[in-house]
């Protein structure tokens, strides 16, 4: 109810995917609507799904390209299959509440992004091309608009204040590496902190460690006063406050993180390397990604491969999250990340999704006069 109120007068109701309802609430209503995602989920033939990155689909994948098909491509399989994938969990909830609306129910291999598709509903995505090119055979209605982010807190920036410690930890010495795995949650938080701090020793690189909305990397002080193992505790600064990527990062030599889309774009507008440390969804993907620009090293998984439910149950092993960051650390990364950046940089992603999605509401309502 709360969402139908909402889009009671709109011009246009705009969803990302975590609000798909959006979409219902819309063809209920007789109202444009437009997709805006941080994800590649537009079909293709040239390029698979963003899930099949994960190391949990290699048996799928071997399914799939031995099915014998030949009236679709491999890569187009991928997206039908993850369409009906991502529809069935909710599909029971959401066709009970579109026929309380009068709606169709959508059985019978119908799914809303399959019915999206159809009916050319617009997609504003908010990635940029620097990161990941726009496919050839995705529609004209489908647009790579670049990251929606304005980094208003970037150098020279305002409204942002950084706490006096972490500004006077950054001026102490040379650029540290960040650890931060946002509100991602790997199988062992504190094991995979030790790890990472461990390796940044090994590097002799100093430390700025973000606990993060999750508390995915967790430390504390004492372990680093009596583990002579880890930095120094004057080489790690430890925060668990907000601080924002646009502001810190360009002040890192490198990014250890867990892949996230909207992290993944803020390293790219930064134009710092990365170390990617994935661990469900989409962050597999973004990962693959970053090593492919040069601008970060394979993926960094835990030891016994991914296992269901998250990354794994242990820590990457120290030689892995050693080699990850030297890798990180060479000049060929540093450059490869300061080209994407300056394409990145160049982007004006949310105006130009802003503009694509008024453009096409005013379209839609001057057929309707």
């Amino acid at each position: 109810a709360d969402y139908e109120c909402a889009c009671l007068c709109a011009d246009i109701v705009c969803f990302n995917w975590f609000g798909m309802a959006g979409y219902h609430i819309a063809e209920e209503m007789g109202v444009p609507c437009a997709a805006l995602w941080l994800v590649p989920f537009s079909r293709s033939r040239s390029m698979e799904c963003f899930m099949m990155a994960s190391p949990k689909m290699e048996g799928l994948r071997g399914k799939l390209a031995n099915t014998g098909l030949t009236e679709l491509k491999y890569e187009l399989q991928t997206h039908l299959l993850w369409e009906e994938m991502f529809w069935q969990p909710f599909s029971a909830h959401f066709n009970a509440w579109r026929q309380r609306m009068g709606l169709e129910p959508l059985t019978g291999g119908k799914t809303p992004f399959g019915e999206m598709f159809k009916k050319r509903v617009p997609i504003a995505y908010g990635f940029s091309n620097a990161v990941l090119p726009k496919p050839r055979d995705w529609p004209g209605h489908h647009l790579v608009c670049g990251y929606f982010t304005e980094e208003k807190w970037e150098e020279g920036g305002e409204g942002y204040t950084p706490p006096q410690d972490l500004v006077d930890f950054l001026a102490a010495g040379e650029p540290p590496v960040y650890l931060g795995f946002g509100s991602a949650v790997p199988g062992d938080p504190r094991g995979s902190a030790m790890t990472l701090l461990r390796a940044c020793k090994e590097v002799g690189k100093r430390v700025v460690l973000l606990a993060g909305l999750g508390e995915g990397l967790v430390a504390d002080r004492a372990a680093l006063e009596i583990d002579g193992s880890l930095p120094d505790p004057d080489e790690v600064y430890l925060g668990d406050s907000f601080v924002p990527h646009g502001w810190l990062l360009p002040r890192c030599c490198v990014a250890v993180h867990h892949g996230g889309a909207g992290t993944t774009g803020a390293c790219a507008r930064a134009g710092v390397p990365t170390v990617v440390c994935p661990v469900e969804y989409d962050q597999y993907y973004w990962a693959s990604r970053a090593h492919e620009l040069g601008t970060a090293a394979p993926p960094l998984l835990p030891p016994e491969g991914v296992v269901e439910g998250g990354s794994g149950t242990r820590p990457p092993a120290l030689e892995d999250a050693v080699a990850a960051l030297r890798g990180a650390l060479a000049p060929a990364a540093a450059s490869a990340a300061r080209r994407v950046a300056r394409d990145v940089r160049r982007d004006e992603g949310a105006a130009v999704a802003a503009e694509f999605v008024s453009l096409f509401a005013r379209q839609h309502w001057a057929k309707k006069r």
